[in-house]
């Protein structure tokens, strides 16, 4: 405001000689002091109207407010009332530098009141430039200040003969000018008010929106502020948190972790980014990506301020692929060693059987042929387990009724538990059959019921059950399965000791045992993973310590009709034969075996080291070739190739394909393409001469050559 000393002394000392005047410009000062120039649209029609009344007041033909840039380097005006034609403009601008005797005045807060213009020394370069121009003869302007600071200036320009300016009419124009500022202020201060209230709406918004959460803390670590995402993630509301420590939040050890965690980044005095664990509203404890950052607002307090991202789930993500990217590293290690091993165990096994075919039963050696074939009967179950886990073995797989594989088993389940274990069955009667190889599911359900009878020593009860189930029901993690949505469910429960979550997060291990060392392998229930993803289902686990373990299968149900058992089968030691077999195998000792074999039982057989060598004999022997018996896996050319290439000169040659780990070289996600015979390694004598007698008596047709492309073996 512009104190009445800053006037001249004539203006406060003169005689004031119009009263009538001088009470009109009164009353004005009354109206626009009581009138409520806030309750305009906006500042510029609050000023218009103030601009309109002075100079309809003092009667001058101009009245205008101006005001200054930031840097105070112009001016511009933002109102302009001309009298006589009633209209109000605005956006002129001026250099200040251009009239420094005007300005310097105004700067020292001068009234400046000059009759003659043109005469006026801190006018006469503003006259000139500016209000001869627009025939201004006399002008009044007085400075406006807002909140102690020069703001601007509000100009009475008077056209025409020159004017005297009162003093009651100087002193009303700085009653005037007192007022605007008053009024700009107030402005001022709502439009800051304004803003601030739309940043802090823009501010919530924004924080309220996203995911993550923050907070903020004072130095004593009672919270002051917390997001939409806080409250939901914790249930909180403001009036349960605000003002609240950790320590009235959080279980004792959380909050002396987050408050040790929080004064550390205080005295660290720049960001953190830290991990940091909370329990959820159930209890459970989660995982946070915490950033962190001590500030001090403008009053000069300190406060934590805080970001934090829930990694729970992403952390669990993370193990279950460490844990399936080991699964596979260990499944290619274990198929890789079996398949080295069925080598070697066909020959151990297989020149086992024949020696003990050829001496008597009181032979003193019989007792320690029977230690060998038996060391190897037991390293082949291990190496089918091994391939079981990885799920490289090869199935063959057939419509199934889970309920028929159950009761089969049911006998020798019962001999396996004992009978301090009480087993029970609960089979559906609707349930829909299944696709799976009728072998490894009875493996995979006897190793589950073994593995029941080892968390019951001192007894209880085992339950297997059947039940058909939809996806929602067989949804695990919470995850979206793929088709089918039909599930056959199979249930293994007993009422043992019950597995801890460390426990449970390893039981699908292979080598992973609680046993004492001896009393297993930690492959059974590898084993059982294994086959029953390769048969392109699942399998869960709920167990709790005291209480108990439920494993449960999940097969996706079809609508084929089962397959029927087949007949009685001739004894492999009365099979013979006289056709001619060609033999490929790239191990000496397995060949050497199965050459010596099939010669026994009547055959002729044709041997070859290599496919090159096959496709040689293949091309050179005069007579018939009835069977071409081809290793899998060889160097150079694997069994599909050479039987792909020999079938073009010989189309009738059946094929039998024989391996011990296929690499999908014969088959498709572990699965013979119809039609095609195959022969595990490692395999005796009798598996063999029963094999070849079954291929070479077989009237089905041989697939195609597409069945046997890479189309379809993947």
């Amino acid at each position: 405001m512009i104190p009445t000393d800053s006037l001249p002394t004539d203006v406060t000392k003169g005689q004031f000689v119009d009263l009538e005047q001088v009470i009109r410009e009164l009353s004005a000062l009354n109206d626009l002091s009581r009138s409520n120039p806030l309750q305009a649209r906006d500042l510029a029609a609050a000023l218009g109207r103030m601009t309109e009344v002075v100079a309809r007041t003092l009667k001058t033909e101009r009245v205008s407010i101006w005001r200054y840039s930031d840097a105070h380097s112009a001016i511009s005006c933002v109102e302009l009332y001309e009298l006589s034609a009633h209209r109000h403009s605005s956006g002129m601008e001026l250099k200040v530098q251009d009239y420094p005797a005007y300005f310097k005045a105004l700067a020292a807060s001068e009234v400046i009141a000059a009759d003659d213009a043109h005469q006026d020394a801190r006018t006469c370069e503003f006259s000139k430039r500016y209000l001869r121009p627009l025939g201004i003869t006399s002008m009044m302007d007085v400075p406006i200040y807002v909140a102690g600071m020069l703001d601007g200036v509000l100009c009475h320009e008077h056209i025409g003969a020159g004017r005297q300016w009162r003093p009651d009419e100087q002193m009303f124009a700085v009653a005037a000018a007192n007022l605007i500022s008053l009024v700009m202020g107030q402005w001022e201060r709502r439009r800051a008010e304004e803003a601030l209230r739309e940043s802090q709406e823009r501010f919530r918004a924004f924080m309220d929106s996203g995911l993550a959460v923050a907070f903020m803390k004072d130095e004593d670590g009672r919270m002051v502020y917390a997001n939409q995402p806080f409250e939901r993630c914790f249930q909180l509301t403001r009036s349960n948190w605000f003002g609240k420590t950790d320590f009235e939040l959080w279980p004792q050890e959380t909050a002396k972790k987050l408050r040790e965690n929080d004064l550390s980044v205080f005295a660290g005095g720049v960001p953190v980014e830290l991990t940091e664990t909370v329990p959820a509203p159930d209890g459970s404890p989660h995982s946070w990506l915490v950033f962190k950052f001590p500030f001090t607002d403008v009053s000069g307090k300190r406060f934590l301020g805080g970001m934090a991202v829930d990694t729970t789930e992403h952390k669990q993500l993370e193990e279950q692929l460490r844990q399936s990217q080991k699964m596979e590293a260990v499944g290619k290690l274990a198929g890789g060693v079996a398949h080295d091993f069925n080598n070697l165990l066909t020959i151990i096994t297989g020149y086992s059987q024949l020696l003990l075919d050829r001496i008597g039963q009181d032979s003193p050696l019989r007792g320690n042929l029977m230690e060998i074939k038996k060391a190897g009967d037991r390293a082949s179950s291990l190496t089918q387990q091994l391939l079981a886990f990885s799920r490289r073995q090869v199935l063959k797989p057939k419509v199934l009724d889970l309920n028929t594989v159950v009761a089969g088993l049911e006998g020798m389940l019962q001999r396996l538990v004992g009978e301090d274990i009480h087993l029970v069955t609960a089979l559906d009667p609707e349930l829909g059959p299944v696709k799976a190889d009728p072998g490894q599911i009875e493996q995979a359900i006897m190793n589950l019921v073994v593995n029941a009878r080892d968390a019951m020593p001192q007894g209880g009860r085992l339950t297997v059950e059947t039940a058909n189930v939809g996806r929602t029901t067989a949804d695990r993690r919470g995850e979206s399965l793929k088709e089918p949505a039909r599930y056959a469910m199979l249930a293994v429960s007993d009422t043992g000791c019950g597995m801890d979550a460390q426990t449970q997060a390893r039981i699908f291990e292979p080598f992973f045992t609680t046993k004492e060392v001896g009393k297993g392998t930690g492959l059974g229930l590898s084993t059982v993973y294994g086959i029953v993803e390769q048969s392109g289902g699942h399998i869960d686990v709920a167990s709790e310590l005291g209480r108990g373990t439920t494993f449960k299968i999940y097969l996706p149900r079809v609508d084929d009709a089962v397959a029927e058992r087949g007949g009685a089968k001739v004894p492999a030691s009365q099979q013979r034969g006289t056709e001619t077999v060609l033999i490929v195998e790239d191990e000496p000792g397995v060949r050497a075996l199965a050459r010596d074999t099939l010669q026994r039982r009547g055959y002729s057989v044709l041997e070859a080291r290599h496919g090159i060598e096959a496709l040689v004999i293949g091309d050179q022997h005069p007579g018939t070739i009835h069977l071409l018996m081809a290793d899998v896996v060889m160097p150079q050319m694997n069994g599909r190739e050479v039987a792909e290439r020999l079938l073009r000169v010989r189309p009738k040659v059946k094929v039998l394909y024989v391996s011990g780990y296929t690499e999908n070289a014969i088959v498709h996600h572990g699965v013979l393409a119809p039609g095609t015979n195959f022969l595990q390694k490692p395999f005796t004598p009798d598996d063999l001469s029963e094999k070849v007698r079954e291929v070479l008596d077989s009237q089905a047709e041989r697939p195609s050559m597409n069945c046997l492309g890479r189309e379809v073996s993947g």
